[in-house]
This record gives C-alpha cells, structure tokens and sequence, in this order.
C-alpha cells in the first residue's frame, strides 16, 4: 500500500491514540537538473545532469490538552511509529491559547470545489536533455552579448520538479493537485576590474512562463562594472525604474510591508515594529497584493498548506493597510513536508492603479536598470550599479555608482506611476512589479573610485557566490 492510500489510516490511528484532530500532509517529487557550465572552455561547455525522486509523509495533531504534535517520515521510512512520534511531540508543547499562532494553524473544514491555477506543465520533465540545453544556451548568449569581456557565465541551471500533494484531515477534507515548479538561474563571475558576481533567478510552472533570454540579460547587467558618472543634465531629475528595478526595492520593503522588521523597545518595554509601513509610511496609489493563485507561479496552489482555499488578499491599498496574512485566509504555507505549516506569502504582486494614465516620460530623468537597495531604521540608501542620464529622450551618459541616503519616506512619497507592465521576477521568492517614476531624490553622491567593487579572482568569486541553484522542490515554498 503506498504512502498516498494509507493517509487515511493515519487519520483513524491518530484518533484511536486520543487525539482531538488530525492531519496528514503527503507530497512526492520528480526532479530534473540540467546545468550548462561554459568555464573554462565556453566553445566547449560542460553538461550535468541528475534526477532525484522524493516522497513523504507528516503527520500533524491535536491532543486533548489542546497541544500540538508534528511528525514526518521520509520515502521507505516507517510509518508504524508516525502516530507516536507526533503525539510526543505534542507533549513536550505547549497548550494552543492562540489558533492563529505560526505553529498552531486549526485545520480546513472539507471545503467546496477546488478551481485549477493553472500550475501544470509536463513539457519541463518530458522534454528532451538536448531541448534543455538549447533553452540555456540562449540564456548564456544572451548574457555573453551583453557582458562582453567585462564578466562571463559561470553556470546556467535549469531545476524542474513534477509534484503531488494530498492533504487529508479529520474535519473531512480531502485535496489534491499536481504542479510543476520550475527555477532557472544564471550565475556570472568578474573577469575585468570593478565587474561583479551576480546571480539571477527566474521561475514559474509553465513553459513559457520564463524568458532565458531576459533571465541572461539580467545577470549580465548587474556583473557589469561601474563607469564613471558624467554629471546630471539638471538637478533633481526623477529617476525611472524598470520592472526588474522595481522587484529588487519590493523585496527590500517585504520586512516592513510584512510586520517582519526588526523590532525595538518601546519607552514601556514593549516591542514596537521599527517603521511599518501599515504604521507610519505613506504609498500614494499603491495597491500590493498577495495571490496564492497567481496563473502558472511556482507559489500558487488551489488549496494552502492546511486546506483552505487561497485567493487574493489586498494587503496595501493607496498606502494604507487593508489587510493581512492570516492562517484563516489561506495563507498557511508548508516549504516541505519536513515542515508543519506556518504563515506566509506566495507571491506579492504590486499593482498600479486601474484608472490611472500611463505617464509619459520627462525631458530628463535618470534610467535605473539595475541598484541596491539597502534598508536601515532611520535612513535606507540607494546605490545605482547601472543607470544612464537621459536629457530630451535621449541618453546623456552613465550614472553608475551614484549614491543617494535618506529616509524611507522620501523614496516612496516620490512614486508615481509610469506603466501597467507588470512583469514578475524571483529575488528570493516570487515578485511581480511595474516600472514606476521616482521624483524628488536628491542630493546625488558620486562615489569614490577607491569605494567601487573590484573584480575578484575568478575561483574567490566562484566560491563565494556558490551558484548551486535551488532545487524545483525546495523553490516550490508553498504547500
């Protein structure tokens, strides 16, 4: 009998054992990783490939002291002994006095028809090795165009998984799905002076859903060096970020959007959140969402973690907080089964405003294609890695290395719409973001020569960046 038929029987013995609800997570993976490793001879890459299959079972539970139990076995590991395991654990826990809480998720009442996401492709794992590999090799060309002689491609992965999940509980649900999550990475090594390592990440479900070409460009992008900035053709241009651009300052605001700040002690001993965006921090226009069923993403899933069904939940609406990720709206995810289930996001789409005109561009205005963004409590900083002064529509010299630092508030109190091309990306989880205009930054600081990174040896660099792509399994964060 496999692991998917016997859930059931998990089901009776945990209530057999006493305990007052019970659960029963199982999942199996099929993955393929294809690499593409054009150093040291680009004309003659190296090829790996390897596959791997994984299945698992957890069991999680509540006992009659209202305390929480999680157990899981691994592929051809024992299930005999699951139902004990899970309920010691429960009782070296602590009674549930919040349902709410991280680890204390109440499990989904049987619930009505399950809609399809649209999160399943066969051609990832079905198609031929060679097809693989050309599909990485337009990645690498494209990289090789752009970066030139400055930096060069150290590996192009392809990681694919075919995935089922089945939950089951004692309330009587039941559910299903199969999905197909698929990360492609492309890593750069410096080879000039001032070049840098970088690595940049696409993903996705479905075939046409990830651009090896884009996903080379920008890694090329953000390896190359800096040059010298030529001085700004007025004072206090706006500055126009791309989608990508945009991703890069989402995901550095994901802390605070999100509550997840640091935070610090109040006058009265309390914890306060160091600068919430809910709290204190204006987005004029700004709607950001978290769609657990966002067509073809590696996050979505037609039920989370516990059964509930997911859906969209607008989180900021015109700058202020509308709403929240809660274990009661299905926001209940499970990176593995190794995991019992915890709240999160899947995937934060920021929208621009439905009735809202595409702007058109300014005379002269500063082109950000690639920055840092780097957050701190009172002050956040701006550091532009490729950018390009534009005067009259027309480029008027490069802005690499300039730096800007100040408040928060200044960044995002200067957003205005530029577009409504919202494209999605993966800088550490799944992202989708337009291009918006920034007004109002300002003083520009060009830095230093002696302060621009410098080119590394080649094997420091391919150490310390450690390109080893995350496994479709391990990218697919969600239930």
């Amino acid at each position: 009998m496999s692991d998917i038929d016997r859930g059931e029987d998990l089901i009776a013995a945990a209530r057999a054992a006493g305990a007052a609800e019970a659960e029963v997570y199982i999942k199996t993976a099929r993955v393929r990783r294809v690499g593409l490793l054009p150093i040291p001879d680009p004309s003659r890459p190296r090829v790996t490939v390897s596959a791997i299959e994984e299945r698992g079972v957890a069991l999680r539970l509540l006992d009659d002291r209202r305390r929480w139990g999680f157990a899981w076995r691994s592929s051809g590991g024992e299930l005999e002994g699951l139902v004990a395991d899970a309920i010691e654990s429960a009782r070296r826990s602590i009674p549930c006095d919040d349902p709410g809480a991280a680890d204390e998720i109440p499990c989904a009442p049987a619930g009505g028809e399950i809609a399809d996401p649209g999160i399943y492709d066969d051609r990832w794992l079905s198609a031929p090795v060679g097809f693989v590999l050309d599909y990485l090799g337009e990645a690498v060309s494209a990289a090789a165009h752009v970066a030139g002689r400055c930096a060069v491609v150290e590996r192009a992965l392809l990681s694919s998984a075919q995935t089922t999940v089945r939950l089951i509980n004692s309330r009587g649900f039941d559910g299903q799905y199969e999905k197909t999550p698929t990360l492609v990475s492309v890593s750069m090594v410096p080879v000039e002076s001032g070049a840098r390592a970088s690595l940049e990440e696409r993903s996705g479900c479905r075939l046409e859903d990830i651009s090896p070409r884009d996903c080379g460009v920008e890694a090329a992008l953000r390896a190359l060096p800096v040059r010298p900035a030529a001085a700004s053709p007025e004072s206090g241009p706006p500055l126009i970020l791309g989608p990508r651009t945009t991703a890069s300052l989402l995901a550095a605001l994901i802390p605070e959007i999100l509550g997840t700040s640091r935070k610090a002690p109040d006058p009265n001993g309390a914890e306060r959140s160091r600068g919430s965006i809910a709290n204190s921090l204006k987005l004029p226009a700004m709607t950001l969402l978290d769609d657990g069923r966002a067509p073809g993403m590696v996050a979505s899933a037609p039920f989370d973690g516990v059964g509930r069904s997911t859906g969209r939940t607008v989180l900021v609406r015109d700058g202020e907080q509308c709403g929240r990720l809660s274990a009661a709206d299905g926001h209940a995810i499970r990176p593995s089964y190794r995991e019992p289930p915890r709240v999160g996001a899947t995937t934060l789409i920021l929208e621009p405003p439905a009735d809202e005109i595409e702007a058109a561009d300014p005379d002269s205005f500063l082109r950000v294609e690639s920055a840092l963004f780097q957050p701190g409590f009172k002050i956040w900083r701006v550091r532009v890695l490729r950018g390009e002064w534009y005067a009259g529509g027309s480029p008027a010299g490069p802005a690499d290395g300039l730096k800007w630092e100040g408040p928060l508030q200044r960044i995002l109190s200067g957003v205005r719409w530029r577009g409504k091309d919202v494209r999605f990306f993966h800088p550490g989880m799944p992202i989708g973001a337009p291009s918006i205009r920034i007004e109002g930054l300002g003083p520009w600081i060009v830095e230093a020569a002696s302060a621009r990174p410098e080119s590394r040896a080649r094997r420091a660099a391919s150490e310390e960046i450690q390109p080893q792509a995350r496994s479709a399994a391990s990218a697919d964060r969600r239930p």
